[in-house]
């Protein structure tokens, strides 16, 4: 479990082809606590396991499934991504609940300047758009964002100077591909309503249930 607070940035160093598995090989930028064998680990908001560390150089594998659905498959050596540890027991939680089980890519559809800050407009597939809601919240690379506006094949995030400034967003423009996560629980509420269950939400079962 992640919060979609980027601690720090990582970059790829090396990808290496296995019978069943791509192998990546990534060095951290800056400071960080050394790993644990077999610790989780988000990259661009993708959640992976650390197999082997050594300082600041750490590798994953990534099977073919997310290859395909994330961003990772088109990695390329050199090329910079967000990283955030595992959420521990007793850490604050600054952004929002984030699984780094992607739900799909969308890409950037414009980047514009607001005095300091920026908005970002992101085009998404129909099943991603569906769910979200204004002042909700979605993981892109795994950066945890409030949605300022949502359309029928967009949606709208506004980025502070510090996010951009300690995020890969600095180095995104127009057409860029991004991983996005929906909030677990708009996904949830989806389900409870898709499967029709809304029932339980009227009066009387609401009063079935105790209230």
């Amino acid at each position: 479990m992640f919060t979609g607070i980027i601690g720090n940035q990582a970059v790829l160093k090396k990808r290496q082809k296995l019978p069943r598995q791509i192998r990546l090989m990534f060095e951290i930028i800056g400071k960080s606590s050394p790993f644990r064998l077999g610790e989780s680990v988000a990259l661009d908001g993708v959640c992976l396991t650390v197999r082997a560390f050594r300082g600041k150089q750490f590798s994953a594998d990534v099977i073919p499934e997310t290859l395909r659905s994330t961003t990772l498959g088109k990695l390329r050596v050199g090329q910079r991504v967000n990283m955030e540890r595992s959420l521990r027991l007793g850490d604050r939680l600054g952004g929002h609940w984030v699984t780094g089980h992607v739900d799909g890519v969308g890409f950037i559809k414009k980047i514009e300047r607001r005095d300091e800050n920026f908005r970002l407009q992101i085009g998404a597939p129909t099943d991603i758009i569906r769910p979200l809601v204004s002042k909700g919240s979605i993981a892109i690379d795994g950066i945890s964002f409030t949605i300022q506006e949502v359309q029928n094949r967009h949606f709208v995030v506004g980025v502070t100077p510090h996010t951009y400034r300690v995020t890969t967003l600095q180095w995104k423009r127009s057409g860029d591909s991004v991983n996005l996560e929906v909030d677990f629980f708009a996904k949830l509420v989806e389900r409870f309503l898709k499967n029709g269950q809304s029932t339980f939400l009227r009066e009387k079962g609401l009063h079935k249930q105790g209230f």
